[in-house]
C-alpha cells in the first residue's frame, strides 16, 4: 500500500517536471524546539541557492496547507492538489511545488 501511495507522488512529480534534472526535497522538517527560529527558511535559502547555480528547478511536496504557504515565501509554487491513500487512510490535501530557478543575473539585483 505505501508503494502505491509512493507512486502517486512519483506521478503528480513526473507531470511537472517530466525528464528534467531537478532537485526534489522529499522530506523537511525541523524540530519543534527549534521551528520559528529561521532553522527551515534557512535549509531553503540554502537549497534555493545550490538550485540556482545550476539552474534546476526544485521540486517538494507537502500535505499541510499552513507548509505551502510557508514553501510560497521561498518561490515554490502550489502546481497541483491531490490526494493520495494509503491504505484506508487518505490524506487530503496534498500540494505538490515547484520552484523554477531564479537565473543568476536577477539572484545579483536582488
Amino acid at each position: 500500500m505505501r508503494f502505491k501511495s509512493m507512486q502517486k507522488l512519483d506521478e503528480v512529480r513526473m507531470r511537472h517536471v517530466g525528464p528534467r534534472e531537478h532537485m526534489y526535497l522529499y522530506t523537511v522538517a525541523t524540530s519543534p524546539a527549534h521551528q520559528g527560529k529561521g532553522v527551515g527558511g534557512a535549509l531553503l535559502n540554502a537549497v534555493n541557492a545550490v538550485a540556482d547555480a545550476k539552474g534546476l528547478p526544485t521540486w517538494l511536496e507537502t500535505d499541510e496547507p499552513h507548509l505551502a504557504v510557508f514553501y510560497a515565501k521561498f518561490g515554490f509554487k502550489v502546481v497541483e492538489e491531490y490526494e493520495v491513500r494509503c491504505g484506508n487512510e487518505v490524506f487530503t490535501p496534498n500540494f505538490g511545488m515547484l520552484r523554477e530557478p531564479v537565473p543568476q543575473s536577477k539572484v545579483a539585483l536582488t
